[in-house]
C-alpha cells in the first residue's frame, strides 16, 4: 500500500513536468480560435472555500459525507490501480442525484467508514462547477471562456505513449488515473478547466457527447 500512496503523490510532479505538452489532433469545435499560449485555462474565484452546491465535498470522512450529503442512492465498489503499480486497490463510489463522490482507494475489504472523499463527478444539472453545468452546449461553453482546447476522448483513452504525451497529461491523468479502464469511453470530447481559489488550483474535465456537456470530472489534489 505504501507504494501506491507514493505513486499517487508523484502525479502532480509528473503533470507539472508535462504541462506544456500539446496535441495536434484536436476535435473541431464551434469556436476554433484556441490559444496555444495558454492551453490550460484558469479562472480566479473569490470564495473562501471550495464548495459544490454550497456543501463541502473534499477530504470528508465517510460519516461526514453522510452527514453533509445524506445517504447515497447507491454505493459502488470498483477495482482500480495506482499509476506504475500492479497492486489492486478498491474505491467506494457514493452515487447521489446529479453527483458521484469517490472515496480514496483502499485495500480490499477495508470498511467504508475508514475512507475519505477525494474526488467527484457532476453527472446532472443540479450542481455546477463554478458556473459550468451539464446540459450546456459546447458552443455556449466556449462563448463563456477563452483558450479552450477540445480533444477526442476516444483518442485520449486509447493512447499509451506516456513518454511523449500526445495530449496535455492532465487529460490522461484525470480520465484514467485510479479509474476503471475506459470508464469514460462513451463520451466524444473533453475540455479541461481549473479554478484558482486561495492560490490553490481545482481542476476538472468537461466531458461532451453530441456537443452537450454531460459530465464534469473533478481531479484531486489539482490538475495543473
Amino acid at each position: 500500500m505504501k507504494r501506491t500512496i507514493i505513486a499517487f503523490l508523484l502525479l502532480p510532479l509528473l503533470m507539472f513536468l508535462c504541462e506544456g505538452c500539446i496535441n495536434n489532433n484536436k476535435v473541431s469545435s464551434p469556436k476554433p480560435s484556441l490559444s496555444k499560449e495558454k492551453p490550460l485555462n484558469s479562472r480566479l474565484i473569490q470564495d473562501k472555500e471550495f464548495l459544490i452546491g454550497g456543501k463541502a465535498i473534499l477530504d470528508l470522512k465517510y460519516a461526514d459525507v453522510i452527514k453533509t450529503w445524506g445517504e447515497p442512492k447507491e454505493i459502488k465498489v470498483v477495482k482500480v490501480y495506482f499509476p506504475a503499480t500492479v497492486e489492486e486497490s478498491y474505491s467506494y463510489i457514493l452515487k447521489y442525484d446529479s453527483i458521484d463522490i469517490e472515496m480514496y482507494p483502499v485495500e480490499k475489504d477495508t470498511p467504508i467508514d475508514n475512507t475519505t472523499s477525494f474526488r467527484f463527478d457532476i453527472t446532472g444539472n443540479k450542481y455546477d462547477f463554478y458556473g459550468i453545468k451539464t446540459g450546456m452546449t459546447l458552443e455556449e461553453y466556449l462563448n463563456k471562456v477563452e483558450n479552450k482546447d477540445v480533444f477526442s476522448v476516444k483518442e485520449i483513452l486509447s493512447d499509451s505513449r506516456i513518454d511523449n504525451f500526445p495530449y496535455p497529461y492532465v487529460y490522461i491523468k484525470l480520465l484514467t488515473a485510479v479509474k476503471e479502464k475506459n470508464y469514460y469511453l462513451n463520451y466524444d470530447k473533453a475540455i479541461y478547466e481549473q479554478v484558482i481559489l486561495n492560490d490553490f488550483p481545482y481542476g476538472a474535465v468537461m466531458l461532451i457527447k453530441d456537443n452537450i456537456i454531460e459530465r464534469i470530472v473533478y481531479g484531486y489534489p489539482n490538475a495543473s
